[in-house]
Parts: C-alpha cells; structure tokens; sequence
C-alpha cells in the first residue's frame, strides 16, 4: 500500500507566541504539573489550564487526552494535553501507547499538521531518544490501514502531513530516533502484507 509519509521536523524548544495548530504537551501525575511550556501557557491564561485540571476538564493520568482553545493573539491555535501518569512508573512501552492514543485522537479531529513538545514525554528511564522512537512507531502502529480497506468516499482520508518534534536534545540524534522508529514500525507492515497476501493465494483470491 501507498501512502504520503509525514515528515518529521525537530525544531528547538518553541515560546509560547511560536503560531502552532496544534501543540502536543504532556503532563506527569504530581505538583511540577504546570512547570516550563506548560507552565507559560497556564501563566499566559491566568492560571486556566490548572484550574481546568482541578475540574477534572484536563488530567495528567495515563492515556487521558484533552483539547483546549487558548483562543490568544499569538501561540498554538490548540492545546492538546497528554496525561502520562506518574513519572516513576512510565516505560517505552507505555508512551508508545500514549502516543498511538494521540495519534488517533488527532486524526479523529482531522489534524494535518501538529507539534509535540518531546521533552514533556521524557524521564530519567525514558529519554528524548526512546520518547521519538516510541512517537515514530505508535504514528506508523496508529495510522496503519491494511490493503484492500477502502474508506467510504464520504469519509475524506485524513492524515498528519507534518509533524514537528521540539526537544532542546541534539537534532541530529532525535532524527535518527525517529528514523528508527519509522523503519521499525515500517518493517512490521512489510511483514503483515507478506502475511495477508499469502493467505489470499491460498484461498485462490486476491490475485485474480
């Protein structure tokens, strides 16, 4: 199957006025929730965002996705906040879960173009490396469609056409890790068409 890829783009650490359509912000369990980006932009409102999170309107637990509108002259257009749970307890397994739940959420929404702000996601055990091979691999995992499956033609294909990966980490090492995690995930779609084309000549189907 054929597909545009999204390109990734690593970008230094974005102000707050930097226009984004969509910033991506995670958020840990505990009280330095609304510390650096995040931060800012709850200051920038007037303490807001923590008041939503005390309403239960945005959460830092694991999985939970919420959009806001800052509705500002300058900055992101849309905040979207990723709960991550607790610090102590997040694994590359779980913040490629995470970010297959992002990436779902976004194409729900008919997001072509978003930003993540990458060191929000990381840890001591999750660094800004294992967090863009885990975002590469759950963007490939998320959007994956199998050949054969067409979508109704009332349902345009939505799809992210670019995404930016902010990280005050070395540019050049991030990309690798997205290169990475790309080529991985690619490599399991390599193998589920082998895998379905082979069944299809065995039922005598598919090929004809």
């Amino acid at each position: 199957m054929e597909r545009d890829e999204t390109m990734f783009t690593v970008k230094p650490l974005p102000s707050v006025e930097e226009r984004d359509e969509a910033l991506v912000v995670g958020l840990f369990e505990g009280a330095n929730s609304w510390s650096g980006l995040a931060g800012e932009y709850d200051a920038r409102l007037g303490g807001r965002l923590s008041e939503l999170q005390k309403e239960g309107d945005i959460s830092a637990k694991r999985g939970r996705i919420a959009t806001v509108h800052p509705f500002l002259p300058m900055g992101a257009k849309r905040l979207y906040f990723v709960g991550l749970g607790k610090k102590e307890e997040l694994t590359f397994e779980r913040l490629r879960e995470v970010f297959g739940k992002l990436f779902r959420a976004l194409k729900q929404a008919k997001r072509t173009k978003a930003a993540v702000a990458l060191d929000t996601f990381t840890t001591e055990a999750v660094d800004g490396n294992e967090a863009a091979h885990a975002l590469a691999e759950a963007y490939h995992l998320a959007t994956y469609e199998f050949p054969g499956y067409k979508q109704k033609k009332s349902q345009p294909d939505y799809q992210l056409e670019s995404l930016i990966v902010y990280t005050a980490a070395e540019a050049a090492e991030i990309e690798a890790s997205l290169f990475v995690g790309s080529v991985i995930r690619e490599g399991d779609e390599f193998g589920a068409h082998a895998c379905q084309y082979a069944g299809e000549f065995a039922d005598g189907v598919g090929f004809g």
